[in-house]
This record gives structure tokens, C-alpha cells and sequence, in this order.
């Protein structure tokens, strides 16, 4: 009974729980959809009957979104420079803390961002231990929020994290890596980075089990470690 109440609040597009992400504040609604205040954080609703929902943040925090799926789409920039930039603006993360591939990564992958709410992506019944859900047994409510990012940009955004690393075979990545050594002479952590069409270091990681091992695998194993 609670797991198709909260499928039947999810496909009416109403949070529940969690935090709302970079850039978007918990609105506390009535049950028709009225709004009534912003929740800020640690706040919980008093009423069983309310409902919360997802609205855009400070200004400022929207247009550093917008600023991201930019960089990102039209700008061509690699996750961590987009983190690196943000950092060199002194654009504060959640709670103050600075900008990581992995924030960056998240926020762009949020199907939030376009007023889209997603419910179901894992499951964890009885205290058993959570689980990931296929895509195709998640909850969609499409506009269920104001979005910060058009349908299109957000689309356009998978389709270049896409090319960049899940697409790619491990002999395309180390092509890449040869390429990029080709071009640059050598490889450290500050070519990476300003290398749009080179995947993240840790896509390397993940794939050879470190980077080290990725560079013997294209004859550059005498090489130093990261400048």
C-alpha cells in the first residue's frame, strides 16, 4: 500500500524527500497544487495532505545551471573544466564546498532541470539493501516543475556525455589517448582537462584499472606521473 501511494504521488509529479539538487528549492503546496512557502533546508511539512514540489532557486544559482548545460552543449568543455571554471568564479556549490567532475556530472544528467520528476530509480523494500532500477521501470512525470533547461539542451547534453565515454570501446579510448599524445607531446592532468574530445581521467580508471596502466598500453609507460 505505501509502495502504490507513493507511485500514485510520483505520477502526480510531488516530491518525496531528498534534497532538491543545485539551483532548485522544496516549494510545500496544497493538494490541488496552490502554492503556500518555500521550505528551506531541514523544514518539513506540517500538514500530511500537503504536498511538495520542485521550483527554481536564486537567480544567480539558475543561471549557473544554465551556465553548465552551456559549457557543456554549445562550448564543447570537458566535465572538469566546467568544474574548474565555476571554481575560478568563486561560484559556490551546496553549502559553500567547491565544484567536482562528479557535481558537475550529476547536475547535468537530471532529467530535474527540465521540470521532470523522477521517481523509482532504485528500490529497497523490507530494509533490504537498495537497488538500481532499469530506466524503463522509473516514474516520468514530465512537467511537473517550472524547468530551468529546455527539453532540447538537456537532450542534446546525453548525446555529447554519450560520444564522449559510454559509446566508446577501450580501443577507442586508447586511440583517443594516442591522439592527444600525438598532438600534445606528452600527457599530465592539465591536458587532460582542457581536452574536449578526450574523456575524463577517470573514465581511464575505470576502464584500465588506473591510468598508468592506460599509458603503457599505448607505449608511453616511461612516462611521469601527473604535473
Amino acid at each position: 500500500k505505501v509502495l502504490a501511494g507513493q507511485k500514485r504521488l510520483a505520477l502526480l509529479g510531488f516530491k518525496q524527500g531528498g534534497m532538491p539538487g543545485y539551483g532548485l528549492r522544496r516549494m510545500l503546496v496544497t493538494p490541488t497544487g496552490v502554492p503556500k512557502q518555500i521550505l528551506e533546508s531541514g523544514e518539513r511539512k506540517s500538514l500530511a495532505t500537503d504536498r511538495v514540489i520542485l521550483v527554481p532557486g536564486p537567480a544567480h544559482d539558475v543561471q549557473c545551471v544554465k551556465d553548465i548545460f552551456r559549457m557543456l552543449v554549445f562550448e564543447k568543455r570537458p566535465i572538469y573544466a566546467i568544474a574548474r571554471e565555476l571554481n575560478r568564479r568563486g561560484i559556490p556549490f551546496i553549502r559553500g564546498s567547491s565544484w567536482s567532475y562528479q557535481k558537475v556530472y550529476n547536475l547535468v544528467t537530471q532529467p530535474k532541470y527540465t521540470g521532470c520528476h523522477v521517481w523509482g530509480r532504485t528500490s529497497s523494500r523490507l530494509y533490504t539493501r537498495p537497488l538500481r532500477l532499469p530506466k524503463s521501470d522509473w516514474i516520468l512525470k514530465h512537467g511537473a516543475f517550472e524547468p530551468i533547461i529546455d527539453a532540447e539542451t538537456f537532450a542534446e547534453a546525453q548525446k555529447v556525455l554519450a560520444k564522449r565515454t559510454f559509446n566508446l570501446s577501450n580501443e577507442d579510448l586508447l586511440q583517443r589517448l594516442r591522439t592527444l599524445l600525438a598532438s600534445q607531446g606528452r600527457l599530465s592532468l592539465r591536458i587532460f582537462k582542457s581536452s574536449p574530445d578526450v574523456p575524463s581521467p577517470s573514465t581511464f580508471r575505470f576502464r584500465f584499472g588506473s591510468l598508468r596502466h592506460a599509458y603503457e598500453l599505448i607505449g608511453y609507460g616511461s612516462a611521469k606521473q601527473f604535473a
